[in-house]
């Protein structure tokens, strides 16, 4: 049995989609690399934005703690560094 012979337009035609399908996957690759990197940027500079909001409301909320408590820390330590002063009745 005589093997069947292809014509040329064939074998052409067959190595212009093998090209163009590895030029397809190789600009997949790269789009998807290119996409990952603009991805972990823009999460990056969310995740920075929100730990800025995050710090600046935490400070907003315990400052007034903060400023009483060392006003409390310092009252403390007037009265046990002033003796107390006697009274004289009379």
């Amino acid at each position: 049995m005589r093997k069947p012979r292809y014509s040329l337009s064939i074998h052409i035609t067959n190595l212009f989609l093998i090209l163009t399908t590895l030029v397809g996957v190789v600009l997949i690759a790269i789009s998807y690399q290119h996409s990952r990197e603009l991805l972990t940027g823009s999460a990056q500079e969310l995740s920075n934005e929100n730990s800025r909001k995050l710090e600046s409301t935490y400070k907003q909320i315990t400052a007034p703690i903060l400023t009483t408590l060392d006003f409390m820390r310092s009252a403390l330590s007037l009265t046990l560094i002033t003796p107390p002063t006697k009274r004289h009745v009379g």
